[in-house]
C-alpha cells in the first residue's frame, strides 16, 4: 500500500483547517525563521506550540487547567531561569520577531499548507468503539507462516516505556558505573540499537511521535503542554490500531504524557511516590529545587509507585488470556526527583562516583543558540557551587537501579507464565538526559546526551520468512520507528499515513543496509539530524553545529564553522523537516 504524501497526511488526520487556512505572514521565507511570530489580535491564540505556556496566549494564566491529567505536571516544564530553555530565546540575540498572524487562505501549491480536502474521508479514523473495528485477529495463523493481508498474527507484546532513561545502560556503554543486569540480560535476548534517537527531547512530543507514527512539524505536537486530541482530533494511535485488530490493550504508569482513553481498554494508576520529610527538601540544599533534587529513602520498594506497577503487571503476565495482548508499562523513574529505596544509593559510594566526561571550554565553538540551550548560568552552575555533581550522579545511577530491578520483575513474570514464547519485548524510553555535559541538565537540548535513548526488540522469530536475530545495530534509528516496525512486525494493516520506518530488517539483520538518519525535534524550528557518523544541529536562527563522532564521540569540536564542512552541512540539512506554524481563531 503507498504511503500517503505529507499533505494528504496532514488533510486526512484532521491537521488542517476547513475551509481557510490561518497562517503567519511572509509565510516563513525561510523554513528557519518565524520562531517568535505571535499574534496580536486577541481574539487568536497561537498554536505552532513553539512556545511555553502563556507565551503568546492572551488568555493563559501561566498554569494548565487540566495539568491533574499530567503524570508530571510539576516536573516537567523546562526550566526558565538561566538554565534558558525557552523557545523564544533561540534566535541567538534574545529579541522576539514581532510578525503578526493574519487569516488568509494558503496558497494551495505550498506543500505543507495542511489544508483539508472537505471532501476527504476519514480513512484513517476508528469508529467509536476500536474493539470492533478492523480485521480480527486470526487465532489459526501460524507463527512460521505468513499473515493474510489485514490480519494479524495472535501473538503479544509487552511495551516498556521508561521516563527519562539515557544511555547510562551496561549494554550501550553510556556509563561505567551503571548497574542494570535486567536490562542487559533483555538486550542479550534481542536486537539491540547502540544508534537510536528520540523524535524530540521532551516527553509530551516524544511521546506523541512514538505513538502516533508522527513527527512534531506534522502533529505540531511540541512541547509538554499541547494535548494531541486539540490539534490532530483523528489520528489513530499504535495502541488504538492494536485494539482494531482485536488485541486487548492495556497500560499501566506513564505511556502519554496526556491520558488518551481511547487507546486503552483498561489503564492502571501507578500512584505517587514518597518523598523525603518536606522540612528537609529540597535534600541536595539548591533553592527553589523541590523537584530538581536527590537522595535516599528509607522505605521498601514497596512503597515506591514503580513498585506497584509492576506488581500490576506481574500479575498480568503471569495470568492466561483469553485473546492476544498488548501490555504497556510506563515506569516513572529515573525521572526526578530522583529518590528511590537507600540500598540503591549504597550500590554507588559517594566518593567512587565518576562524574561525566567534560572540558571546560566545551561551550566555545557553539553558537549563540546553542549556548542559550546549555544555560550554563542555571541548573550546572547551581549544581557546581553547592557541591552536588557526584551527588546528582549518584542519584541518577540509583534510580536507573531501582527501575531496572522493577523490569526484572516483568522479565521474571513473563518467563514464568504462559505467554514466554507468544511475547514481543519492546523497551525504550521518551529520551536521554544531560547530567552537566555542555554544562546542561535534564532534557530538552540536541546534543547527544539528550537524544540518544535505549531501544531494545526481544522476542520469539515470528515473522514468516525471517527471524530476529540477537545482536547489536549501529544504524541511525528513531522510535519514531516503532509504529510502522511494529505494524509489520505483528502482521496489522499497513498504516501509510505513518512517518517512521519500519526496522524489521534489522531485527533480522542487526548489520543490514538501512540509509537514512534519525530526526529530533526541540519546539519549533531547532532540529538535528543523527546519521551513523555525523551529527548536525540546525536552530532556528540559522546556526549550526557539526560533529564527527568516528572521531569525537562526545562531540567538543563544532565542524559547522570550516567551510569545507558545507557540502556536508547541505546533505544533512536536507533531512531537516520543514515546520509550518499556523495560528487558529
Amino acid at each position: 500500500m503507498p504511503r500517503l504524501t505529507r499533505r494528504e497526511t496532514l488533510g486526512v488526520l484532521g491537521l488542517g483547517i476547513p475551509g481557510s487556512v490561518l497562517s503567519c505572514k511572509n509565510d516563513l521565507p525561510d523554513r528557519d525563521s518565524g520562531l517568535d511570530q505571535c499574534p496580536v489580535d486577541a481574539g487568536k491564540t497561537w498554536r505552532d506550540t513553539g512556545f511555553r505556556h502563556g507565551d503568546c496566549d492572551p488568555t493563559a494564566d501561566g498554569g494548565s487547567s487540566d495539568s491533574g491529567r499530567r503524570p508530571d505536571a510539576n516536573v516537567d516544564a523546562a526550566p526558565s531561569d538561566g538554565s534558558a530553555q525557552d523557545a523564544a530565546k533561540l534566535d541567538g540575540s534574545g529579541v522576539r520577531d514581532t510578525g503578526t498572524c493574519d487569516a488568509h487562505v494558503a496558497d494551495a501549491s505550498h506543500p505543507d499548507a495542511g489544508l483539508r480536502d472537505a471532501s476527504a474521508p476519514d480513512a484513517l479514523a476508528l469508529d467509536a468503539d476500536p474493539v470492533d473495528t478492523g480485521p480480527p485477529c486470526d487465532e489459526s495463523v501460524d507463527a512460521s507462516s505468513p499473515a493474510p493481508q489485514g490480519t494479524a498474527r495472535c501473538r503479544n507484546l509487552l511495551f516498556i516505556v521508561v521516563d527519562d532513561l539515557n544511555d547510562w545502560v551496561r549494554a550501550l556503554g553510556g556509563h561505567p558505573q551503571a548497574r542494570t543486569p535486567n536490562l542487559d540480560r533483555l538486550a542479550a535476548m534481542g536486537v539491540t540499537f547502540a544508534n537510536a534517537h528520540t523524535p524530540s527531547p521532551e516527553c509530551n512530543s516524544a511521546r506523541t511521535a512514538m505513538f502516533t507514527g508522527l513527527r512534531p512539524s506534522t502533529t505540531r505536537v511540541y512541547d509538554n503542554r499541547t494535548e494531541l486530541r486539540t490539534v490532530a482530533p483523528n489520528v489513530v494511535t499504535m495502541f488504538e490500531a492494536f485494539r482494531a485488530a482485536g488485541y486487548r490493550v492495556i497500560a499501566g504508569g506513564k505511556i502519554f504524557h496526556f491520558q488518551d482513553p481511547g487507546s486503552f481498554e483498561s489503564y492502571f494508576s501507578r500512584g505517587s511516590d514518597p518523598t523525603p520529610p518536606t522540612a528537609t527538601r529540597p535534600v541536595n540544599g539548591i533553592a527553589g529545587s523541590v523537584d530538581f533534587d536527590w537522595g535516599p529513602l528509607d522505605v521498601p520498594d514497596s512503597r515506591m509507585g514503580d513498585a506497584s506497577l509492576a506488581a500490576w503487571a506481574e500479575a498480568e503476565l503471569l495470568a492466561p488470556q483469553s485473546r492476544p495482548f498488548v501490555l504497556a508499562a510506563g515506569f516513572i523513574k529515573p525521572h526526578i526527583p530522583f529518590y528511590v529505596p537507600r540500598p540503591y544509593f549504597d550500590l554507588f559510594p559517594i566518593n567512587s562516583i565518576t562524574l561525566p566526561d567534560t572540558i571546560p571550554n566545551d561551550l566555545d565553538d557553539v553558537p549563540p543558540s546553542g549556548v542559550t540551550l546549555a544555560g550554563p548560568g542555571g541548573d550546572h552552575a547551581s549544581v557546581v557551587a553547592a557541591g552536588q555533581w557526584a551527588a546528582a550522579v549518584q542519584g541518577y545511577l540509583a534510580a536507573i537501579a531501582f527501575v531496572d530491578a522493577m523490569i526484572g520483575r516483568l522479565l521474571d513474570a513473563l518467563e514464568a507464565g504462559p505467554n514466554a514464547n507468544d511475547t514481543t519485548i519492546v523497551l525504550t524510553t521518551d529520551h536521554g538526559w544531560h547530567l552537566g555535559e555542555k554544562q546542561h541538565w535534564r532534557k530538552f537540548a540536541l546534543w547527544e546526551e539528550a537524544t540518544r535513548v535505549p531501544l531494545i526488540f526481544a522476542g520469539p522469530p515470528w515473522r514468516a520468512g525471517g527471524s530476529l536475530t540477537p545482536g547489536v545495530s549501529q544504524r541511525p534509528v528513531s522510535t519514531l520507528d516503532l509504529y510502522p516496525t511494529l505494524v509489520e512486525w505483528m502482521g496489522l494493516p499497513p498504516r501509510p499515513e505513518l512517518e517512521g520506518r519500519s526496522i524489521v530488517p534489522l531485527l533480522e539483520d542487526p548489520s543490514a543496509p538501512f540509509e537514512g538518519a534519525a530526526v529530533t525535534t526541540w519546539r519549533l524550528g531547532n532540529h538535528a539530524v543523527r546519521t551513523e557518523r555525523h551529527r548536525y544541529i540546525r536552530y532556528s536562527s540559522g546556526q549550526e553545529e557539526l560533529y564527527d563522532h568516528s572521531v569525537d564521540p562526545n562531540e567538543w569540536t563544532n565542524l559547522a564553522n570550516s567551510d569545507s564542512t558545507l557540502a556536508l552541512r547541505r546533505q544533512l540539512r536536507a533531512y531537516v523537516p520543514q515546520d509550518v506554524p499556523f495560528c487558529a481563531p
